[in-house]
């Protein structure tokens, strides 16, 4: 059995009240026309996720603008002491 390695979130219909506040840390503007793509991709073994994003809205942009992040997975290693002092390693 194969297991899905990728996850498309398409989402419109992002309204603030006065409808063209930022929707997003950058402060970008937008209108009730505004559509957006992510996709998301494991790679390289399930280590390694690729995030893209096209972001279209014709009331605040002249064209669609994409945009790709790659993340490294980062492992961390727990220890969780018991009461008896025994490592319980997860």
């Amino acid at each position: 059995m194969r297991t899905a390695t990728r996850l498309v979130i398409d989402t419109i219909g992002l309204a603030d009240k006065g409808g063209r506040g930022p929707i997003d840390r950058f402060r970008t503007p937008h209108t009730n026309q505004l559509h957006v793509v992510e996709r998301y991709r494991l790679h390289n073994a399930g280590k390694n996720i690729e995030v893209s994003f096209t972001v279209e809205d014709p009331g605040t942009f002249t064209m669609p603008w994409k945009a790709k992040v790659d993340f490294q997975r980062r492992l961390r290693r727990r220890v969780f002491r018991g009461l008896d002092g025994i490592d319980l390693r997860r």
